[in-house]
């Protein structure tokens, strides 16, 4: 069965596990389809990363990390959940725009469905937001935003510079402990 689906700017032919994408003329081959889709988790990353560093230095950010590091990646959640340059979701648009939006969904429909049945959004508020892409752009990202904190600080604990505090932390509390 052959289905035409039509996105802003963009046509996919679907059969079976085929997707083909055709923008402007130009037909994509399904292992280009990454390089046009937005990749949303990336995109929160980069962000929780860029607000981490704009509102840490580097030794707040290994202190939070070696002593509680959990509890750090709770508060960010808790004030990232509601920042507008990360999710937002404080004033309901990322990117204050309903065109950005919608072409940020392209290709990432999926992922409605999954903050949908994660969310158990209702049916009539999916009605409601069905043709809202600022609503969708916002929830896909306040979807990912846990996973985000997590892998960015991760990243942050393997910068050498950050690593290299952690390290001195550690080998503070060594000596203390042997005193």
């Amino acid at each position: 069965m052959l289905d035409l689906m039509v996105i802003p700017c963009y046509y996919a032919f679907v059969s079976g596990n085929t997707i083909k994408i055709w923008h402007s003329g130009k037909a994509y081959k399904p292992e280009e389809r990454e390089k046009i889709m937005y990749n949303y988790f990336e995109a929160v990353k980069e962000d929780v990363l860029q607000t981490i560093r704009d509102n840490y230095t580097n030794e707040e950010i290994a202190e939070k990390l070696h002593e509680d590091r959990d509890g750090f990646a709770e508060q960010l959640n808790d004030d990232l959940w509601i920042d507008d340059s990360v999710t937002g979701n404080g004033s309901g648009s990322y990117t204050f725009n309903s065109y950005e939006a919608s072409q940020n969904l392209v290709g990432n429909y999926d992922l409605v469905r999954e903050v949908v049945d994660e969310f158990c959004i209702d049916a009539s508020t999916v009605a409601e937001n069905i043709d809202n892409p600022e609503y969708w752009d916002v929830s896909i990202r306040c979807f990912y935003l846990y996973r985000a904190i997590d892998e960015a600080l991760d990243e942050l604990k393997d910068d050498e510079e950050i690593r290299e505090i952690i390290e001195r932390l550690e080998a503070a509390e060594d000596e203390e402990n042997e005193e």
